[in-house]
């Protein structure tokens, strides 16, 4: 009740113009007393809708537009429950039969450095840091290290999911079976499959003075906020003065960003040449086709497994650690 008193008479009024900005308090931190049952949604969104009439009667334009987005993310929430009740295998497979046949980079090494935040993209290993620190990231930096995982890694989009209900304060197996599935491009109305999002351009975005990666990564605290976001692309003589060397106290980019755009477009191609095969041979009748689910269920790392039926990790003392 705090929590939400607190957003409602504060952050609120500014959420549309402040809500990209990663480093500061500026949503409202309600997802995991909504998970938990400790705050009801009709609640929140009848005491929101108050302020908004408020506001309304007051020609507020700003708080009006703030409310209209946050009520947006509450209906996105529900949305995710009306997948994951018509669809109850979301978490599973995914809701568009083409991917399957899309061939993951099965690649632990890859995996690790990611959830370690080593990637060599300051941008997405701070989001990485923060969240095993403290079980939290803003729901744009959700977007940046999820779409890191997927698209620039291509690691299967399940072990990604599996590892934010290991660590997610508000782990929530409908909002994070929708999220993943939307990154993946394996929604209806989910974003384009080719898309790469630079986590360097992302970071201009939604950290433009380097404050949130200063935080979360000590190493480049000194580094200026021109070199920031792409510290590869700094002189030597800044490298030095910052302290840095990368490849030792900092890692190089895990992988290139072209490089990554080509390897996804061979992999596309890959797919749909497959799936037009599959496809063709089933109109033949020479195949019973695959179903719904992966043609080659890609199994999980040997220290993270998937069982929806039990709390997250984290409430395991005995294993909430266990991945370093």
């Amino acid at each position: 009740d705090k929590a939400l008193t607190t957003f409602i008479n504060g952050p609120l009024l500014e959420y549309s113009k402040n809500r990209r900005k990663a480093d500061s308090a500026t949503t409202s931190f309600l997802s995991p007393h909504l998970h938990f049952g400790e705050v009801s949604v009709r609640k929140v969104f009848h005491l929101v809708r108050i302020k908004q009439v408020l506001w309304a009667n007051e020609a507020n334009q700003a708080g009006e537009e703030s409310v209209n987005l946050f009520l947006k993310s509450i209906g996105l929430r529900e949305y995710s429950r009306y997948m994951s009740f018509n669809h109850p295998y979301s978490h599973e497979r995914p809701l568009l039969g083409h991917l399957k046949f899309f061939p993951w980079v099965v690649d632990e090494g890859y995996f690790k450095a990611w959830r370690q935040g080593r990637t060599g993209y300051p941008l997405v290993d701070a989001g990485m840091r923060e969240l095993w620190a403290t079980g939290w990231l803003h729901d744009r930096i959700r977007v940046v290290v999820s779409s890191f995982f997927v698209k620039v890694l291509q690691l299967p989009w399940r072990w990604g999911m599996k590892y934010f209900w290991d660590t997610l304060l508000d782990a929530d197996l409908e909002s994070d079976a929708l999220g993943w599935q939307y990154i993946s491009g394996t929604l209806p109305d989910g974003r384009e499959f080719d898309r790469i999002d630079n986590p360097q351009f992302e970071g201009y975005k939604f950290d433009p003075h380097g404050e949130y990666v200063r935080r979360w990564l000590p190493e480049l605290a000194r580094l200026p906020t021109e070199w920031i976001h792409h510290p590869w692309n700094a002189p030597e003589s800044v490298l030095q003065a910052a302290g840095i060397e990368l490849g030792s106290n900092y890692p190089r980019p895990i992988v290139e960003i072209d490089a990554a755009k080509a390897r996804l477009d061979e992999a596309l191609s890959e797919m749909w040449q497959q799936e037009a095969a599959s496809r063709a041979a089933l109109e033949n009748g020479t195949d019973e086709g695959l179903g719904d689910s992966e043609s080659m269920p890609i199994a999980f790392p040997t220290d993270i497994q998937m069982d929806v039926d039990h709390e997250p990790a984290r409430n395991n003392p005995t294993l909430g650690r266990r991945y370093e």
